[in-house]
């Protein structure tokens, strides 16, 4: 199980905690960019990830309320590899570095 925080962080403080020499202290990182697609009243989050310990990665991301039904736009789930990960912990941000 994994205990994530997400906080943007300026890159002074990136740097002084990468530094920080502390043996108890881990900080892991990856590259992500995300791209952001509206569509049928929902956010649709898509992160691209560079450089994980499953390599290349594509995760999609939506947020919505118990009970709601999300229609997935064609162009996304027509995507080689597409498949539900929402309750994989290998997928989860702290399994990916």
């Amino acid at each position: 199980q994994c205990y994530e925080i997400e906080n943007e962080i300026s890159k002074g403080m990136y740097e002084s905690l990468i530094a920080n020499d502390d043996p108890d202290f881990i900080v892991s990182s990856f590259e992500k960019t995300r791209i952001e697609m509206p569509y049928n009243n929902h956010l649709f989050e898509i992160d691209l990830f560079l450089n994980t310990k499953l390599g290349e990665l594509m995760i999609i991301e939506v947020e919505f309320k118990e009970g709601e039904e999300i229609i997935i736009p064609d162009k996304l789930k027509n995507l080689p590899g597409f498949r539900e990960v929402t309750n994989d912990p290998q997928y989860f941000n702290c399994n990916l570095v």
